[in-house]
C-alpha cells in the first residue's frame, strides 16, 4: 500500500496536523494521442494518524504553475475542481487577456514549461502534454505504475526533464515507500533516470530545475523510518549521473522543500518552510551559489511558506507563497536578504503558487482565492516595475445552465 496525499489536500492536512502538534500556521517511447486545438504532492507521515478522513477540494478552479516566451506568451496551468476529481485548465495571456485553452483532460496540472509559443509542456500525475502550435499530444508515462509526476522543466524541444517518485522499498509488510523518479525526453523518447535517495521511507521531489542538458537540479524531501518527518533533499544531474547535494535543514523536523526555481543570474533556488524556534511554519529560501546551498534570511512578517521563485537580474528574485499554510505572500530578494513585501496576514483567504519573470518590470504570479462559500477561484497577478496588481482571468469553470 502506498498512501499520499494531493496538493489540492495539503492546505486542510498541514493546518490539521500543525494544530495536533501544537504548531501555528502563522499568519523505449510512451504511447502517445494527439487531440485538436483549443510542490503534486505532499507529506505522507506528516498527515497520518486518527481523525484524517476522505478530503476533497472546494468546488472552483485553481492555478498551480506559469510560464512564459515573451510578454504576450505566457502560460499557466491548474485545475478545475469536480468533487473528488480535477479536470485540466489551461489559460493563456496573448499580451491583451487571458482566455482558457482547450485541451485534453488528465486531471489536475502541477507544472507547465514554456519553450515558445508553439513549443508548450506540461505535466499531471502520470502524465505529459506538449503543445505544438496547432494540437496537444498527450503521453502517458506511468507504464502501469502508480508514478507521481510533481514537476517539468526543458532547455529545447530535445531536452525536457520530468521528475517526481515512483513506489520504492518495502518498509513493512504490504506498505512500500515512495523513491525519487526522473523522466528525460531527448526529442524522441523518454527515458527513466537513475536517481539516488536519501531517506529510508519516503522520497519526494516536489520540483526540477534544468539549466542546460548537462546541469539540472531536482529538489523535495525525504523522510526515514522512525526519525524525523521531512529532511530537505536535493539532487543534480552533471551529465553523466545523479549526485545527492543536501541542503541544509533549520530545523530538527518538518523541513520541506515544495518548489524550485531560477533567480537571476541562472541561479538555482529551493523553496518551502521548515517549523520554525516558535513552532510556527517559517519560510526556507535556499540559493545554490555554486559550491554549496546558502540560506538566505527572511526580514518583516515570517510566518508564511514559500513555494516559488523566478528572477531576471541579480538585483531582484521574486519569491512567492504558499501553498501550504493558506495565505498569500510575496518576498523581494537580492544576493544577501529576502524582504516580505506583502505580508500573509493582509490576504489570508489567498494562496500563491508560481511566479514567473521575464523582466524587473514584467512579471507574473497566480494561485487561488478563496472565498467565504467554500469555492475557490484562479488569481493572476502582474508586476510593472512598480506594483502587483490583479488581471481578470477566466475560471475555467463552465456557467450554470439558466433555468428553462
Amino acid at each position: 500500500m502506498i498512501a499520499r496525499l494531493s496538493k489540492a489536500n495539503l492546505v486542510a492536512a498541514v493546518a490539521m496536523t500543525l494544530a495536533l502538534l501544537g504548531c501555528t500556521a502563522g499568519g523505449g517511447g510512451a504511447t502517445s494521442s494527439s487531440v485538436g486545438a483549443t510542490g503534486g504532492s505532499s507529506p505522507t507521515e506528516i498527515v497520518t494518524g486518527p481523525g484524517f478522513g476522505p478530503m476533497t477540494a472546494p468546488p472552483g478552479s485553481s492555478l498551480r504553475s506559469i510560464d512564459g516566451s515573451a510578454s504576450n506568451d505566457v502560460w499557466a496551468v491548474g485545475e478545475v475542481h469536480q468533487g473528488a476529481g480535477e479536470r485540466s485548465l489551461v489559460e493563456h495571456w496573448d499580451g491583451s487577456s487571458w482566455s482558457v485553452v482547450d485541451g485534453p483532460d488528465i486531471g489536475g496540472l502541477a507544472d507547465v514549461s514554456v519553450l515558445a509559443p508553439d513549443d508548450v509542456w506540461a505535466v499531471s500525475y502520470s502524465t505529459v502534454i506538449h503543445w505544438d502550435g496547432t494540437t496537444w499530444d498527450s503521453t502517458d508515462l506511468s507504464k502501469g505504475n502508480a508514478r507521481s509526476l510533481t514537476s517539468i522543466s526543458a532547455t529545447a524541444a530535445n531536452d525536457v526533464w520530468v521528475a517526481g517518485e515512483r513506489p520504492g522499498f518495502k518498509v513493512a509488510p504490504n506498505t512500500n515507500g515512495w523513491s525519487t523518479m526522473v523522466m528525460h525526453f531527448d526529442g524522441h523518447t523518454w527515458t527513466e533516470e537513475d536517481t539516488p535517495d536519501q531517506g529510508t521511507r519516503n522520497n519526494y521531489i516536489e520540483g526540477v530545475e534544468a539549466l542546460s542538458p548537462t546541469d539540472v537540479w531536482a529538489a523535495g524531501y525525504s523522510e526515514d523510518i522512525g526519525g524525523p518527518q521531512g529532511a530537505t533533499l536535493a539532487i543534480h544531474w552533471n551529465g553523466t549521473k545523479w549526485s545527492l547535494v543536501p541542503p541544509p535543514n533549520p530545523s530538527p523536523s518538518l523541513n520541506i522543500i515544495w518548489g524550485t526555481g531560477q533567480g537571476g543570474g541562472g541561479s538555482v533556488w529551493a523553496l518551502g518552510d521548515y517549523r520554525g524556534p516558535d513552532r510556527h511554519l517559517t519560510p526556507l529560501i535556499l540559493e545554490w551559489t555554486g559550491g554549496s546551498w546558502h540560506r538566505l534570511p527572511l526580514r518583516g512578517d515570517i510566518h508564511w511558506s514559500a513555494a516559488s521563485a523566478a528572477g531576471a537580474s541579480q538585483a531582484q528574485t521574486w519569491v512567492v507563497g504558499s501553498e501550504a499554510t493558506s495565505s498569500f505572500a510575496i518576498a523581494s530578494c537580492d544576493s544577501s536578504v529576502c524582504r516580505t513585501k506583502v505580508p500573509p496576514d493582509d490576504q489570508y483567504d489567498m494562496q500563491a503558487s508560481s511566479v514567473w519573470v521575464l523582466s524587473d518590470t514584467d512579471a507574473w504570479l497566480v494561485g487561488t482565492r478563496n472565498a467565504t462559500s467554500g469555492a475557490t477561484t484562479p488569481i493572476v497577478q502582474h508586476w510593472d516595475g512598480t506594483r502587483w496588481s490583479d488581471v481578470d482571468v477566466p475560471s475555467g469553470v463552465p456557467p450554470t445552465p439558466s433555468p428553462s
